[in-house]
């Protein structure tokens, strides 16, 4: 198989987007690039608001539990306030976009997965006045969308969303 070009590989890349058939995977280093905080940062915050006075020993135990365990357990503990208490806690300090997530929204990209709680790419897609849809756990797709569908985790998103997380100035 002859070795392709960089440009030859970019190419086969934009064919490949636009018969629906690539994906961009991202993580949380794409937000944790723009300011929101790691995984592990995010953990103890929300350990903090459903603990707020919890004594040492517990809060040791929590700190040597995994991180799905302890996140579940939180999740139980806070109910129904776990994701107010996550853009809360995302959302606590000041943030910008960074230049790769503004590449990424200006890419022409039709389909990007991600787990993250935030929705800096929804952001970003809508300041670079891309249609895009946010797509759920367990909701359906539109086979016949013609725009950017990011497929996202469970939380209700602020973009577009009034009843979602509100906007924080930032």
């Amino acid at each position: 198989m002859k070795k392709r070009s960089p440009q030859e590989q970019l190419n086969h890349l934009r064919i490949l987007n636009k018969r629906g058939r690539l994906a961009l995977f991202v993580g949380a280093g794409i937000s944790f690039g723009c300011g929101l905080p790691t995984w592990t940062e995010l953990i103890e915050l929300l350990t903090d608001r459903a603990y707020p006075t919890a004594r040492p020993e517990i809060r040791l135990a929590l700190s040597k539990m995994a991180p799905i365990p302890r996140t579940r357990l939180l999740r139980k503990k806070l109910k129904q306030e776990y994701n107010v208490a996550v853009a809360n806690c995302l959302y606590s300090r000041p943030y910008q976009l960074s230049r790769m997530i503004h590449r990424i929204a200006a890419a022409g990209i039709e389909r990007i997965c991600t787990y993250n709680f935030d929705d800096l790419l929804e952001e970003a897609l809508q300041m670079a006045e891309v249609e895009f849809v946010s797509i759920k756990a367990g909701q359906a797709l539109n086979n016949n969308w013609g725009g950017t569908v990011v497929f996202h985790a469970s939380f209700e998103n602020r973009v577009g969303n009034p009843q979602g997380w509100p906007i924080p100035a930032h």
